[in-house]
């Protein structure tokens, strides 16, 4: 987990390139950034992008009671 991407140093930022360029298959790696425009291109463009909105804390507690109450994650989602 690396947040907010955009702070790396530029030796950091080509070390991160090198693990994108040669993945692990068992590696995930997650991002966080709210400056997308400021990630270097070579790393962005090796990024799957998922925009998250903000959810209201009263759709977050019902959705965490049905997952309590079902325990299946399926249902979270």
């Amino acid at each position: 987990m690396i947040e907010n991407i955009e702070r790396m140093t530029v030796s950091a930022a080509n070390a991160l390139l090198k693990s994108l360029e040669e993945p692990l298959a068992s590696r995930q790696i997650i991002a966080t950034t709210s400056q997308p425009d400021k990630i270097l291109d070579t790393i962005r463009s090796r990024a799957v992008v998922l925009r998250f909105l903000p959810v209201e804390d009263s759709q977050l507690l019902k959705r965490i009671e049905t997952l309590e109450k079902t325990n299946n994650i399926d249902a979270f989602l």
